[in-house]
């Protein structure tokens, strides 16, 4: 039997739930994703690179930006990896790069300095896309409902340009922990002062306003916990041995209950950028769909990356695709062909981003 008839096999359930709205020919596609390995991909931290200002653009052409993928394209070459990994640029990002040898894993570059340092950060290019499709503004007040790791909190910073704050929220104290290492890292004493990260339920922030001094918020970002069906990988047990029906219904409803407790945190005019690595559509689109019915103030608008302005966009990379405008007879309200949904692959890990405003 081939790995891909071993996935599923093993992943039966999942692949039958998943049928309502892939094709065939995407569940051979999903179940080769599922099985191959994944290419290491990383970021620059431009808040450590940025010599004047913290600007992504900035550092996009620098002479320490290729400083840093000098060196670890010198670690790639001292491999005994054939062919030769290489370091490759991301299509849509400047300062996004994957490692083009899919036997090289973050282990084998962590104890780089330049990771060590913070100058560049581990991240899947999928996450990346959430931070970069809410589009936040110098001055903003954002919050990052479920912060943790912090790699997107960190991309948050870079927007705003050295004024705002961003509010890094955490449920579980041990990723909260993990989480303040991150920021300890990555971000330059000198901007500590715009970044605050608490332990709170997010569901209960509403409540709890205090904690980032009862005002509300310009944009709010919020990466769900989710059943994880887009970051499954067939030789880590752990990606999926949890999964049900049952398993996607528990987090739909959490997922529910987190949207609907942002909404009173938003300042009218604000933005809502909702985002999972999962695939279901009761994770992602039917969430969307019962919050906007709940909210009429909210409506969806265009992803803020430049990429998602152009009329092709889900043509542009393979991987990328529309939302969906219906599922098993219920048709969406608003337009949810403006989310974005990445399908698995080498590069890439299944991930879901729609972003909404708050009506003034």
């Amino acid at each position: 039997m081939s790995a891909i008839a071993r996935a599923r096999a093993s992943l039966s359930p999942l692949f039958d739930h998943l049928s309502s709205f892939l094709t065939p020919t995407e569940l051979h596609q999903l179940a080769h994703a599922y099985t191959a390995p994944r290419n290491t991909t990383f970021r620059l931290n431009t808040l450590k690179l940025a010599r004047q200002g913290v600007s992504r653009n900035k550092t996009s052409t620098s002479p320490e930006k290729a400083e840093v993928l000098a060196k670890i394209q010198a670690a790639l070459n001292e491999t005994k990896k054939r062919p030769t990994p290489r370091v490759r640029a991301c299509p849509w990002s400047p300062n996004a790069f994957k490692v083009s040898h899919p036997g090289i894993a973050v282990r084998h570059l962590a104890g780089l300095g330049v990771h060590k340092e913070g100058k560049i950060h581990f991240q899947s290019w999928s996450s990346i896309l959430a931070p970069l499709c809410l589009g936040a503004q110098p001055g903003w007040r954002v919050l990052d409902m479920c912060a943790a790791p912090g790699g997107k909190s960190m991309m948050l910073v870079e927007d705003i340009l050295g004024k705002g704050l961003i509010v890094c929220n955490e449920l579980d104290p041990a990723r909260a922990k993990r989480l303040q290492k991150n920021v300890d890292t990555l971000l330059p004493a000198s901007m500590k002062d715009l970044v605050h990260v608490q332990v709170s339920d997010g569901r209960k922030l509403s409540a709890d306003r205090e904690l980032f001094g009862g005002q509300l918020f310009d944009a709010i970002l919020l990466d769900a916990p989710c059943s994880g069906e887009g970051i499954i990988a067939m030789s880590v047990p752990a990606s999926y041995k949890h999964w049900s029906l049952a398993w996607v219904q528990r987090h739909a409803r959490l997922q529910g209950q987190l949207i609907a407790a942002s909404h009173p945190l938003l300042k009218k005019g604000g933005y809502l950028t909702y985002s999972t690595c999962t695939l279901s559509v009761e994770e992602n689109e039917l969430v969307v769909h019962e919050f906007l019915k709940r909210h009429p103030d909210m409506e969806v608008v265009e992803l803020a990356m430049p990429l998602f302005s152009e009329p092709d966009w889900s043509s542009r990379v393979s991987s990328f695709g529309t939302g969906f405008s219906n599922h098993l007879g219920t048709r969406f309200i608003d337009d949810m062909s403006k989310a974005l949904r990445v399908f698995p692959t080498e590069e890439y890990e299944g991930f879901f981003v729609i972003r909404m405003r708050k009506r003034m």
